[in-house]
C-alpha cells in the first residue's frame, strides 16, 4: 500500500526511519532536559521505529507520524516509509 490509498478517517500506521540522534544501541537518544552545548552519549543516525499516522500531506509528499516506542513525532517523506496498514486499537 502506497501513503496515497491511504483510507481518510481510519487509523493507519507504518515502518519509518529517520535520521535522529541514537544511543551506542541504536535507540533513540531522549535529549530532553539537555543544556545547549553539553556533551551527550548520542550521535546522529538512522532510527527505525513503527508510527501511527497523524497527518498526511499528499502535496508535499510527507507523513506526520508519532512513534509507538518513543511518543515523539516525526515528518517523513513517503520515500522513507514502509509496510503501512491499518492499525487496530485494543484496550488494556
Amino acid at each position: 500500500m502506497l501513503p496515497r490509498d491511504i483510507t481518510v478517517g481510519e487509523s493507519w500506521a507504518c515502518r519509518f526511519v529517520v535520521t535522529a540522534m541514537i544511543n551506542s544501541d541504536g535507540e533513540l537518544y531522549d535529549s530532553s532536559g539537555v543544556e545547549p552545548g553539553a556533551t551527550v552519549e548520542a550521535k546522529p543516525g538512522e532510527y527505525a521505529g513503527v508510527g501511527v499516522i497523524v497527518r498526511r500531506d499528499l502535496a508535499q509528499e510527507l507523513l506526520e507520524l508519532r512513534d509507538t516506542q518513543s511518543g515523539k513525532t516525526f515528518v517523513v517523506p513517503f520515500a522513507s516509509v514502509t509496510d503501512i496498514d491499518r492499525v487496530e486499537w485494543v484496550e488494556e
